[in-house]
Parts: structure tokens; C-alpha cells; sequence
């Protein structure tokens, strides 16, 4: 999706990254997998049949909704930071109003984990709690004079936003109280990937992911009766766990190890050294 821009501006762990490939990149492999590429001009491209080519525009974003749904990916997982406006004048507004933000198309929750915030010369910050709007509503209500540091927000499907006819819904941010000045605010997100329409679209997955998505897109084109179905489905298959493999890799480390039994207790002296193997770390 295209970024945002404006007094509020967003920001996501992977859609700024251009090593992965965009819309019409997955389009000309897709399409040279099934033999439709069309190989008039100096480089590959997709097919100039439109109905060949928006067999594979569905199969690629079947495949990217598909593959979201195999695995709880880190990518699925984002952090989000909004900057608010103290005049309710930024483009992420919603009825002008300085304390309604609309979050990206593709946030499908309230925040997990610890929220915070920093003041505009990112100097000092703190910790924002997440609680139910009608707690919002009703404190705003209390008192709805009041400015400064964000200290609650609650989050909850988009209310009076004009949308393009068919367009998804969206999820609105709500903050308490009314910024005195252009706050961020910042915290992690379940994401669900968003159709790709342009060509220039980028998802919101990293590089190693394309792959999954080609192979599976490419099954997608096939019958089951095809001879080379089974061979396609294999080959997906086995893509998704390789990429499975590189996601356990770089996820954070635990320390200690789980295992059955009751845990013992253990004394760590001054002048003993602590030497964690699986991280190379040692603590003197």
C-alpha cells in the first residue's frame, strides 16, 4: 500500500523496505511459472491478456491471504507509531478532531503489550494504557478540557469516516487526554495483509516471504487434475517451511531452557562466571 504522509504520519517495520518484491515483480514470476509471461519487449513481463492476467493479480493475493493464515509470522506483528496533532488538522484525523486517529488499513487490533509516548522533541516519554472506549468516553466526559501527555487510549472500528464504496473497514485510535503537542505514540499491532492493487504495491511481509507466495499463487493457477499439481503443491509446501525455519531464527532468545521437571534452585557466586552456550555469552 501506498504510504501515508502528512502531519501524522505512520510508520511500519517493513512496507518502507524495497528488497522485497511489489505487485508486478510476484505478477512476472507468477507468470513465467505458468508459461503465460510475455516475452515481447527487452525484459519478461505479465501477459497483455486480461483475462490471464487477472487470473494471477487473484492468485498472487489468494496466496498472500493464504500463507498469512499458515503461521503466526513475526510480520503479522508490527509496530505502529502515530504522531498527533494538537489541532486535529493532520490527515490521520477523523471530524477534525485531536483525539481520533485513523490507523492504517492494516491494524485488526488494540495494541498489545506496553504502549508509550514521546513528546515532540523526543525527549522525554512514558508509558500510554490501552483501555476500553466507553472508559475513554466516559473520562473524557469527566473532563474534556483537558491537555498534555497521552495517558490512556483505546482503539475500536472507525466511526463517521467516509469511505470509497467496498473499501474495508478501518480502526480508529482514541486518545486521552487532548494533545497539547505533536506527541507519538507507540505500539505493537496484530497486521493482516492488504490486497494488492497497483503495481507498485508492496506487502507488508519481508523478502524471505516471496517465495511462499509465488510458489502458492502458482498452485493457485493449477486444477487438481493437472499432472504437475502434486509436484507444485510439494514445492509450496516446502517453501513455507523454509521460511518458517528463517522466521524461528530470527526470532528473540529465551534464556534457560524449557524442560519437564521441577525447576531446582541454583546460587550464583560473586566470583563464578555464567556462560549461556546457545548465545556465546558469558557474564563475569
Amino acid at each position: 500500500m501506498p504510504a501515508v504522509t502528512g502531519i501524522a504520519c505512520v510508520g511500519l517495520m517493513y512496507p518502507d523496505l524495497d528488497h522485497s518484491l511489489n505487485f508486478r515483480d510476484l505478477q512476472v514470476r507468477v507468470s513465467e511459472m505458468a508459461g503465460l509471461a510475455d516475452h515481447s519487449g527487452s525484459t519478461a513481463a505479465p501477459p497483455t491478456d486480461a483475462i490471464a492476467l487477472d487470473r494471477i493479480k487473484r492468485a498472487i493475493n489468494d496466496a498472500v491471504a493464504d500463507v498469512a493464515r499458515k503461521a503466526s509470522w513475526t510480520w503479522l506483528r508490527q509496530s505502529v507509531t502515530i504522531t498527533l496533532d494538537a489541532d486535529g488538522d493532520s490527515v490521520l484525523n477523523i471530524d477534525g478532531d485531536a483525539t481520533r486517529y485513523m490507523l492504517p488499513v492494516h491494524v485488526v487490533s488494540a495494541p498489545y503489550g506496553r504502549v508509550t509516548w514521546r513528546n515532540a522533541d523526543q525527549t522525554i516519554g512514558g508509558q500510554v494504557f490501552s483501555t476500553a472506549t466507553d472508559r475513554l468516553l466516559h473520562m473524557t466526559a469527566l473532563d474534556p478540557s483537558s491537555t498534555g501527555a497521552p495517558r490512556y487510549i483505546s482503539v475500536q472500528p472507525a466511526a463517521n469516516v467516509n469511505r470509497p464504496a467496498g473499501s474495508r473497514p478501518i480502526l480508529e485510535m482514541r486518545v486521552w487526554p487532548k494533545p497539547s503537542e505533536a506527541y507519538t505514540v507507540t505500539g505493537t499491532f496484530s497486521m493482516t495483509p492488504v490486497p494488492l492493487v497497483l503495481d507498485g504495491d508492496r506487502g507488508i511481509w519481508p523478502a524471505y516471504m516471496d517465495l511462499p507466495i509465488i510458489r502458492r499463487a502458482y498452485v493457485n493457477l493449477r486444477k487438481y487434475t493437472d499432472s504437475d499439481f502434486a509436484a507444485a503443491n510439494e514445492a509450496a509446501d516446502q517453501a513455507l517451511a523454509e521460511a518458517r525455519a528463517h522466521e524461528g531464527e530470527n526470532r528473540n532468545r529465551t534464556l534457560g531452557r524449557m524442560q519437564p521437571g521441577r525447576p531446582e534452585p541454583a546460587t550464583v557466586l560473586r566470583d563464578v562466571s555464567v556462560t549461556i552456550p546457545h548465545l556465546g555469552f558469558t557474564m563475569e
